[in-house]
């Protein structure tokens, strides 16, 4: 899953020895566009069934390794229906923050 701007742009061709521009709309994909969220799905399964067990691995440019709560949630959740594995240093670092910023106000 890429969620991507579609933009406009031409194309340059050579058609019957001559060179051909175009005007195209929807282009997908072109070297200037940014790409702020992607996902990808991966399962070992062989076989896909309705019970194939998927990973995901999402890509989003808000997040960092220490604030991962930056992430679009209508996207991981909402869009995609994932969720962020549970992880004890992740909680612990982020307790740890709250109650900082707690103690300080």
């Amino acid at each position: 899953m890429i969620k991507a701007e579609m933009q406009s742009g031409f194309q340059r061709r050579l058609a019957a020895a001559k060179v051909v521009t175009e005007f195209l709309e929807n282009i997908f994909l072109t070297p200037a566009t940014r790409l702020y969220k992607l996902a990808l799905f991966t399962s070992e399964d062989v076989a896909l069934t309705v019970s194939t067990s998927w990973r995901c691995f999402v890509f989003d440019s808000n997040i960092t390794a220490a604030r991962r709560e930056n992430a679009a949630v209508y996207f991981y959740d909402g869009f995609l229906g994932c969720a962020f594995p549970e992880s004890g240093k992740y909680e612990t670092a982020k307790f740890f923050d709250l109650t900082k910023e707690f103690v300080r106000t």
